[in-house]
């Protein structure tokens, strides 16, 4: 016979947080044909990793403010969009269909 269920536990492993990734890049491209924005991120391995990495977390969330066909100001949020790399991949990942004019923001983690 169990005992009864205890209640949620936190906890933190002892690798703690890495440094930060170095060459962190994003850049921006549109296809004149496919008329499609992408955004490609590239990094390379933290300095730091305090542990070893397994995994990358690459988020890409946006926003834009403009003014619609009535004169009215408007804002269009979008994301995030949450792709993962594993550490054994090449440090890069591409956002593709992307709305345009708009401010992106990338976050990144590495899991350990």
């Amino acid at each position: 016979m169990c005992d009864e269920f205890s209640g949620d536990v936190s906890g933190v492993t002892m690798d703690g947080i890495s440094s930060a990734p170095p060459n962190l890049t994003m850049q921006c491209t549109y296809n004149e044909i496919t008329h499609e924005s992408t955004v490609h991120a590239t990094w390379n391995n933290p300095e730091d990793p305090q542990g070893k990495i397994t995994e990358y977390d690459v988020n890409l969330s946006g926003n834009a403010s403009y003014y619609d066909e009535h004169g009215r100001h408007a804002e269009d949020k979008f994301g995030p969009v949450k792709k993962t790399v594993l550490a054994n991949q090449p440090k890069r990942i591409d956002f593709r269909n992307q709305p345009p004019n708009t401010r992106l923001y990338l976050r990144y983690a590495a899991d350990n």
